[in-house]
């Protein structure tokens, strides 16, 4: 089978900024070679796949973001490319890539980043926003096994925690997105929200429920304040981590 077949996954470092490709390489019986770019934004035929040794050339037209016919020259080295684009008299772009990368990439990339979010996101900020309001139907009243149920969900989803980054740089890697400033910056929120709910909203809600052994429970009103501003902020950062993961700045992933 000729070197160049398969599906790649190019990184272009254009002067507009990054674009991610998926090119699919194929050959016909008479050895001649063919193959399809795909982007987010259109699927265009490649013209002119030439493998010489291990040097590979092929054109394209794009229409988006601009009209461009760009020419690449890349070396193919095992299941790795590497080399340029260039538009015209344009200065020339870096090309690097790597065989079979987009092939699963966009369906295994939209699992992971519905796992993450969904994980991420769903059962911890809902049990921490429903707390407040459970207390205080009970306080006073007695039954507050619910209160201990949101409890429960808040610090065992505080717990296995540690799969968010996980699955988040997972994610990154499959859209090879691992240094991207919206990936830095989610990281760091993520952060920042696990320090909310350690240092404060998983203590203020056990001193609540503390407080429901001994009423009335005024401690536990000064507390659910506290807890209101804790939980509010928990949120707010949570927010925007899902507008990062989701539309995520420049992003050319399709996903």
């Amino acid at each position: 089978m000729n070197a160049a077949v398969g599906s790649w996954g190019l990184t272009i470092r254009t002067p507009v900024g990054r674009q991610d490709v998926v090119v699919d390489i194929a050959e016909d019986d008479a050895g001649v070679l063919s193959g399809t770019a795909r982007s987010a934004a259109e699927a265009v035929p490649l013209q002119g796949v030439v493998l010489h040794g291990d040097r590979l050339t092929w054109s394209q037209a794009i229409t988006r973001p601009m009209r461009l016919r760009l020419t690449f020259e890349v070396t193919v080295d095992g299941d790795a490319m590497s080399g340029f684009s260039r538009a015209g008299r344009l200065p020339r772009s870096a090309v690097t890539g790597v065989r079979d990368a987009g092939a699963a990439g966009p369906g295994v990339s939209a699992l992971l980043l519905s796992a993450h979010v969904v994980l991420a996101v769903g059962p911890v900020t809902v049990a921490a926003s429903l707390f407040r309001p459970a207390w205080q139907a009970a306080a006073g009243h007695g039954g507050a096994d619910g209160v201990r149920l949101l409890h429960r969900i808040t610090r065992t989803y505080a717990g296995i925690g540690v799969a968010v980054p996980v699955l988040g740089l997972a994610t990154a890697a499959s859209l090879g997105v691992l240094t991207d400033p919206w990936v830095l910056g989610a990281t760091v929120l993520v952060i920042a929200a696990a320090a909310v709910l350690v240092a404060r909203v998983l203590p203020l809600q056990r001193s609540m429920l503390e407080a429901l052994q001994t009423p009335p429970s005024e401690g536990g009103e000064l507390a659910g304040k506290g807890l209101a501003a804790a939980t509010g902020a928990f949120n707010l950062l949570w927010v925007a981590v899902v507008v990062l993961m989701v539309w995520r700045p420049g992003n050319t992933t399709g996903v």
